[in-house]
């Protein structure tokens, strides 16, 4: 059963003068669920998925309509694939992701964009290494359950139907960072989600054609050639809960914790702004790499 936001806020305050009265424990699990997952089937080998990419301008902004995992009530975090195609090395990238509440499985326009009521914006700054062009660099934890850029705290979600979108900014001195024409990412293909869906129905994604710059889409969806890439989607992991965390009960308890401490409810021993975990030894992105991962470069249509 999924309670309205409104409720779940209600729940979450009740467990907190609970645990602050000390009723109830803080025990909660520090693992989160995959709600999206589109990265880990070309990870694994799983025949038939691979990753392809645009080039140009237009893929410095892109974005998925997506159906989370059934009873996704919160978000956590992401892991991310980022590609440097940009004929520069760089010192530092800036990840910045869009989460949309609502999915527009219309005609998108200016008036009616991809997706509607911004949920939050993220903005994840990653230095102290380089990134050469022609590589792609993952980032992820390493460790399941955990994702790799980690929110500070949790995103209610109204439901499972969201617009996300990533953009990714370079570097050269570590200090400024801007768009760049080929600081990109990758779409799936092949297979498609091995969680959760495509919310539109259709191999499609979204691109920044028109130049926007908020994180929304004023024309599309598109595509590349269905006949040789099938079942496209966003490259994303998206972590989360399923419903509401449930706490242990326990005799009286001892800790004298706020509500509002408690509240942020993920009592991790490793607390993580984002965590990178790079390719170790990465290979150029070209049209005939095909291990570990198949990556190619096409036309959107």
């Amino acid at each position: 059963m999924r309670f309205p936001i409104n409720v779940r806020r209600r729940i979450r305050l009740l467990i907190a003068t609970a645990v602050a009265t000390g009723v109830m424990s803080t025990q909660f699990s520090s693992a989160s669920t995959l709600l999206y997952d589109d990265m880990t089937a070309v990870q694994t080998g799983v025949t038939g998925a691979g990753y392809v990419y645009t080039g140009g301008s237009a893929d410095e902004f892109m974005g998925n309509g997506i159906t989370l995992a059934t009873g996704a009530s919160d978000i956590t975090g992401f892991d991310c694939d980022l590609l440097n195609e940009t004929g520069m090395n760089l010192s530092g990238v800036q990840i910045n992701v869009f989460v949309w509440g609502s999915v527009n499985l219309g005609t998108i326009s200016s008036s009616s964009p991809a997706f509607g009521d911004e949920l939050g914006s993220y903005s994840f700054t990653e230095t102290g290494s380089s990134y050469l062009t022609g590589y792609f660099y993952t980032f992820q934890s390493g460790v399941a359950g955990e994702p790799g850029l980690a929110l500070s705290s949790p995103l209610e979600l109204p439901g499972n139907s969201i617009g996300i979108t990533f953009n990714y900014q370079g570097s050269t001195n570590g200090l400024t960072y801007s768009s760049m024409a080929g600081l990109t990412s990758f779409i799936g293909y092949g297979v498609g989600p091995i969680v959760g869906s495509n919310a539109r129905g259709t191999s499609s994604f979204d691109l920044a054609v028109d130049a926007e710059t908020n994180g929304n889409f004023i024309s599309g969806p598109y595509a590349f050639n269905q006949s040789t890439y099938a079942n496209q989607a966003y490259v994303a992991r998206i972590y989360g809960d399923i419903g509401l965390p449930v706490p242990e009960p326990t005799s009286v308890g001892v800790l004298a914790l706020t509500a509002t401490t408690f509240l942020v409810r993920r009592s991790r021993q490793r607390q993580r702004q984002a965590e990178v975990s790079f390719n170790r030894s990465p290979v150029g992105c070209s049209h005939t790499r095909n291990v570990p991962n198949k990556v190619s470069k096409a036309r959107v249509t």
